[in-house]
């Protein structure tokens, strides 16, 4: 006899939440994931921004393996928003299964400059400079020219 399993569908139910929702780029965040179901456990969670270069929109992971378990993130500072739109960023959580069903969840909020933004560029450039980790550093200066 010839036995066939098929894995379960995608995870439902759940939720994308941010406290605090709204602040300077330098407030640290707490990105929750809560209420999540689905046939095939544990489910696994990548926390991420979307964002966009020469029109195109590219998704970025703030962490690059999931976290299973508990659905929570840390964040020290987000990435500041768009000018253009009242300093809005959009977060994503992607909640996968075992098997690769995966949903994605996406919440709008507000990452303004910091008051203080000669400081906060000069912070920017010197951890890129201090930081042996090349991707890290390229995503300081990043953050450098994008509150300038």
């Amino acid at each position: 006899s010839i036995e066939f399993r098929t894995a379960g569908s995608a995870p439902t139910s759940g939720s994308l939440e941010c406290l605090p929702l709204n602040g300077s780029f330098e407030d640290p965040r707490i990105l929750t994931a809560p209420n999540w179901a689905a046939d095939d456990l544990p489910l696994s969670y990548m926390f991420g921004y979307l964002g966009e270069v020469a029109g195109v929109q590219i998704k970025t992971s703030f962490n690059s393996d999931p976290i299973v378990g508990m659905p929570q993130f840390r964040l020290l500072e987000l990435p500041p928003g768009q000018r253009n739109a009242d300093w809005g960023l959009k977060v994503y959580v992607r909640v996968s299964t075992p098997f690769g069903a995966f949903t994605e969840k996406v919440l709008q909020v507000q990452s303004r400059p910091p008051k203080n933004i000669t400081a906060a560029v000069n912070k920017r450039l010197e951890m890129a400079l201090n930081n042996p980790d090349p991707v890290a550093a390229l995503g300081n200066l990043n953050t450098a020219v994008m509150i300038v």
